[in-house]
């Protein structure tokens, strides 16, 4: 391509055409074919665009190595929105072209535009008038026939006041009428119509709907995507009322897995979206995808609550549905994806069939908790009365049972949890605990395997030593360096200046706290490099415990130490406590922000599962939750 042609078609420079004669070759293409024309629209510069196709009308129907032509790029870059000039307009008549002269004066320039009329076997269905009274212009036509073409000027006039939308609409317009070709879908099978949905161009849209007839490639988009579809990810609900004003059908149409509108709109969350679509048609809640997926299904995915309760409340029965590869519910699927909010959404309402309902392959929703070690989910479930832990899958295991099938590898502690949770419940809530408690073999391991379960075992444990360790140094430090000093005479002699102020007394009781958890730590983790591993997988759990309670007492004693030195400036005294007590139980939920960990879950519960069995005699004296059956 002519240099000087590509950066003037960039620069939107018009001055190009007054350097250029009746010879000259516009249609030039770049190594993509890409031609003048491309790169005007993809640059938004329509003024340039306009004169160009004045001067070479044939560039509008080329298309480049993509299939795009100057209206697919247009289209997808959004520059229909940026229209600032009038378009010509080409009638089509099968009468004999005469001429039409038309004169209006506009509110701040005057436009004088061809517009050609050009013979068709399908006559216009708009009158000439009415597309006038639209586009609020006068424009002069120039009739002529297939045969002796005949080209006039273009001049762009000032249309601050125009509406965007409405200038798109001519464009379309002018691009349908100069070549139909250019409504067909491009190598990536992306229509107009589909790409303007997309865009969320709605004048465009409906311009083109009452254009096109039954549904074809030119309302279509990649992978079986339908212009509906686009609107519902653009999340464009006024193109949507529109296509399903135009076009009703294209709701039940699914893509090339089987999704129809209705999943998109669940996956996006679009609430508005799936109102409208269910208020047309009910049945679309029932279509499943290639994964035997419902919208229900998807709304369990993202975690989407109230789209769940309006899926429910237009379609109740569509909780019945199960997927076709693996037999699975909709909790199944919110097990899998850990979704805590829908599990407790449906667990608080639905009855005992639905929580203990089994895949194909016997699992539950608690025994798909425990194989996947969601430590959370497992303790929502579990503190239902509904739940059934006697419940055996295929292999006839219980969910207790997965759990301490392999207290080895990287989710260890997590199972531990699950396990020690899954006790209690079954204890106190009276769920035949000696069905649920039979012990399994350990399935056979590779050597490699189990090298890796021993290599991350010995790293877990050494690193809880050096912790430990170095928490009972620090300790023992601040032990020795007491703050204020010791008395140096009278019968006091050689004991703390500040002991009789409280907040020095609550220093002294968390760093021995501190000193005391740390070292049993130690010791529990010495025994366990000599122990048998069945054993020391719980004596770690019961270690990190320790751990964890030493670091909490070490933050809370530095906090009661800053206190002490500090408390003549007392709310200079309380602002730092505060945050130095603060931190360290606020910093095992930080993680969580960041990324989804059961590792940091487990961490939390240990500290409540102290707890665990107070709390479990006082629910055993209320009484049960009453379930919603549905």
């Amino acid at each position: 391509m002519n240099p000087k042609l590509a950066n003037a078609a960039k620069e939107g420079n018009i001055t190009f055409f007054d350097s250029t004669d009746s010879n000259f070759n516009w249609v030039q293409a770049t190594p993509s074919g890409n031609t003048a024309l491309h790169i005007a629209m993809s640059f938004g510069r329509m003024d340039f665009a306009l004169r160009l196709y004045q001067r070479c009308q044939s560039l509008l129907s080329m298309r480049n190595s993509d299939g795009d032509t100057p209206l697919h790029i247009a289209t997808r870059a959004g520059h229909f929105n940026r229209t600032e000039v009038r378009i010509p307009h080409v009638v089509q008549n099968n009468e004999d072209p005469g001429r039409i002269l038309i004169n209006r004066h506009l509110k701040r320039a005057e436009l004088r535009t061809p517009q050609i009329v050009q013979n068709s076997e399908d006559p216009e269905r708009d009158s000439i008038n009415d597309h006038i009274n639209r586009a609020e212009l006068r424009t002069p036509q120039i009739v002529q026939n297939n045969e002796d073409p005949e080209r006039g000027s273009i001049n762009a006039p000032n249309t601050t006041n125009e509406n965007k939308q409405q200038r798109g609409v001519h464009l379309m317009e002018w691009l349908e009428r100069a070549d139909s070709g250019v409504w067909s879908a491009n190598r990536k099978g992306e229509s107009l119509l589909y790409l303007a949905s997309r865009q969320g161009l709605q004048s465009v849209v409906g311009y083109a709907l009452g254009r096109l007839t039954a549904p074809s490639p030119n309302h279509g988009g990649p992978n079986g995507h339908t212009a509906l579809h686009a609107a519902v990810m653009g999340r464009h609900s006024g193109i949507i009322r529109t296509i399903l004003d135009r076009m009703p059908e294209l709701i039940k149409k699914q893509d090339e897995t089987n999704m129809n509108s209705l999943h998109y709109a669940v996956l996006f969350g679009d609430l508005e979206t799936v109102q409208l679509l269910l208020q047309r048609d009910t049945s679309i809640a029932y279509d499943l995808d290639n994964k035997g997926h419902s919208p229900l299904h998807k709304a369990a995915i993202v975690g989407l609550v109230e789209i769940i309760e309006t899926l429910l409340e237009y379609c109740p029965d569509c909780i019945d549905l199960v997927d076709d590869y693996s037999g699975r519910n909709v909790l199944h699927v919110a097990v899998l994806e850990k979704q805590t909010e829908v599990v407790q959404y449906f667990c608080e309402r639905y009855h005992t069939g639905f929580i203990n309902q089994v895949d194909k392959e016997g699992n539950t929703p608690l025994h798909l908790a425990t194989i996947n070690c969601h430590v959370r989910i497992a303790w929502t479930l579990s503190k239902v009365p509904a739940v059934d832990f006697t419940v055996m899958n295929n292999e006839n295991l219980t969910a207790l049972n997965i759990a301490e099938l392999d207290m080895e590898g990287d989710a260890m502690f997590q199972k531990l949890i699950i396990s020690y949770i899954l006790k209690y419940y079954c204890k106190y809530l009276g769920n035949q605990p000696e069905v649920i408690t039979t012990r399994y073999a350990k399935p056979d391991t590779t050597k490699g395997e189990r090298t890796k379960s021993e290599t991350y075992y010995k790293k877990h444990i050494n690193t809880l030593i050096v912790v430990s360790t170095l928490i009972a140094s620090i300790a023992f430090s601040a032990a020795l360096t007491l703050t204020g000093g010791y008395e140096t005479d009278g019968a006091g002699k050689g004991t703390a200046t500040l002991v009789r102020k409280f907040m020095f007394k609550a220093f002294v009781i968390f760093d021995a706290l501190a000193i005391c958890s740390s070292i049993n730590a130690v010791y529990l983790l010495v025994w366990v490099i000599f122990s048998d591993k069945q054993i020391s997988t719980r004596v770690a759990l019961v270690a990190t415990i320790f751990v964890w309670l030493s670091f909490l007492a070490l933050g809370m004693a530095f906090a009661a130490h800053f206190y002490v030195v500090l408390f003549t400036e007392l709310w200079f005294a309380i602002i730092i406590t505060s945050v130095v007590a603060l931190f360290p139980i606020c910093l095992p939920f930080i993680p969580k922000y960041f990324y989804d960990s059961d590792l940091w879950i487990s961490i939390i519960l240990t500290q409540e599962i102290i707890l665990l069995p107070i709390w479990l005699k006082l629910h055993k004296k209320t009484k049960p939750r009453q379930t919603v059956y549905g």
